[in-house]
């Protein structure tokens, strides 16, 4: 009987040893780096795979030369293991080669997931120039001075990146320098004629100059390739809320209620538009859901002792009072 140790066993647990050390890789360094993510999960599922491999192989070898010297065993006496085996190769005939090549090509997969998903929900680091991030946080932070200062030079690396330019025209709009914002929205549709976040922030600022039917138009284009752009629906309604064009208004501000949409500022207006038209139960109803939201609005509670009759209403007339008073004091 030979003594030669068995070189796949030992190669075997090389793999193995290998696919662990690739694990702590992943572990303990996933978070420093993308890159170690992907080479932690691709090295160990490579590693696994080949393991894997070689125990097939030798399981088949050993199963070869035990058919050649013991006479096979019944099936009642197969493990679950072998009949599992059996059944695979009947119906499929798929072997341990076959298998492991199942088990490679599947892991291969999970790290191409974990590529894709490294890219989607990646830092943003990984996609923004130093210049852009900086711009961002000035920008998320109210300073548009400053973000618009980084986004210029953002823009001086990038001269065609899209959103840039969208970025840069919105601090010019929260500066009100209307003239340039328009200037960049503009550019942006010309490289990008589909562009949604552009046409709705020109048709912003075309509300802020009281262009109310050029804005109304935007809206309408954004809206035309997304009936539930939220922010299209709101720049159409407050377009013709401000030009008291209620009926109009009110087919948008419900499209955006019906969104889910629930703003104080939204159910009041939509409340007031009902009051006005002379639905007062809906402008009740609507009235009593923007207090649920903002309990300090005097005029509703005005409103709504003059709507509603006898105690139900004094309670309403009450709170006002104290509004009116500055008591701070409350009944509910």
């Amino acid at each position: 009987m030979s003594t030669k140790p068995d070189k796949r066993k030992e190669s075997g647990n090389r793999w193995l040893v290998a696919a662990i050390i690739f694990l702590f890789v992943f572990a303990f360094l996933w978070s420093v780096d993308a890159l170690f993510l992907y080479i932690g999960l691709g090295g160990f599922a490579f590693c696994v795979a080949q393991y894997l491999l070689i125990r097939w192989d030798r399981k088949d070898d050993h199963r070869a030369s035990y058919q050649r010297t013991e006479r096979p065993r019944s099936v009642n006496q197969d493990s679950f293991g072998g009949n599992f085996r059996k059944l695979l190769n009947r119906s499929g005939r798929i072997d341990g080669k076959t298998l492991a090549g199942l088990m490679i090509s599947s892991m291969v997969g999970f790290v191409f997931l974990a590529i894709i998903l490294g890219i989607i929900f990646g830092d943003d680091s990984a996609v923004f120039s130093d210049e852009e991030l900086l711009a961002r946080d000035y920008y998320y932070a109210g300073q548009y001075d400053s973000a618009l200062y980084h986004y210029k030079l953002a823009l001086k690396e990038e001269p065609e990146n899209t959103y840039i330019m969208v970025e840069t025209g919105n601090c010019y709009l929260y500066l009100n320098r209307y003239d340039s914002a328009l200037w960049h929205y503009n550019r942006v549709l010309e490289l990008d004629p589909g562009n949604t976040d552009a046409t709705h922030n020109r048709g912003l600022v075309y509300y802020q100059q009281r262009k109310f039917r050029e804005a109304i138009r935007e809206a309408r284009n954004v809206l035309a390739g997304n009936p539930s752009h939220l922010d299209a629906l709101l720049l159409a309604g407050d377009a013709y809320y401000t030009q008291a064009q209620y009926d109009s208004a009110l087919v948008f501000y419900v499209d955006a209620y019906d969104l889910n949409y629930r703003s104080a500022i939204l159910t009041h207006i939509m409340a007031y538009i009902y009051d006005v038209k002379g639905n007062t139960q809906q402008a009740i109803v609507l009235y009593r859901e923007t207090l649920q939201q903002d309990d300090s609005i005097t005029d509703i509670y005005i409103r709504l002792g003059e709507l509603l009759p006898g105690e139900e209403g004094q309670e309403y007339r009450n709170r006002a009072a104290q509004l009116q008073q500055g008591s701070g004091q409350t009944d509910w």
